[in-house]
């Protein structure tokens, strides 16, 4: 005889490898006439989401670089640039943009290549309060750079 344990044991076993063979029973459909046709609908969302990546990466591209073009030909962008590879503080930054006023520059950039626009002289009177604060200016950008031309004293 059996122990109730061992028959139940017994039962859900059985149950247990019945409900397995459901999972059988389509198996061999393919093999049928007619019985490997692909079902679309299975695709239809992994195609939307490789598609939603695909595009979203592209659109992202697209930003970074229409972003990178649009501060390459931006002289702001470059006068802001040089002045952070330089180190200059804001006063430094605002004597630049007076002194490219006065020069009427396109961009304050063009007297980062121009150390003969720092000459107070050929300013006037506008500048000479601020004639130290150039001199350091114009030290601190062309140090070193082998100019030879006359300091803005």
């Amino acid at each position: 005889m059996t122990s109730p344990s061992t028959l139940a044991i017994f039962c859900v076993d059985r149950y247990l490898f019945l409900a397995g063979q459901a999972q059988y029973i389509h198996m061999g459909r393919r093999f049928r006439r007619g019985g490997g046709r692909i079902d679309w609908t299975e695709l239809l969302i992994p195609i939307a989401l490789i598609a939603f990546v695909v595009g979203t990466a592209w659109l992202v591209s697209r930003y970074l670089k229409l972003r990178e073009q649009r501060n390459a030909d931006s002289p702001q962008a470059l006068f802001a640039e040089l002045c952070r590879a330089h180190e200059l503080d804001w006063a430094n930054q605002q004597l630049l943009r007076a002194l490219a006023n006065a020069h009427r520059l396109p961009s304050p950039a063009q007297l980062f290549v121009e150390p003969e626009r720092f000459n107070v002289e050929s300013l006037g009177s506008i500048f000479e309060n601020r004639r130290t604060q150039i001199v350091a200016l114009r030290s601190r950008l062309f140090a070193g750079s082998g100019d030879g031309g006359p300091e803005a004293s």
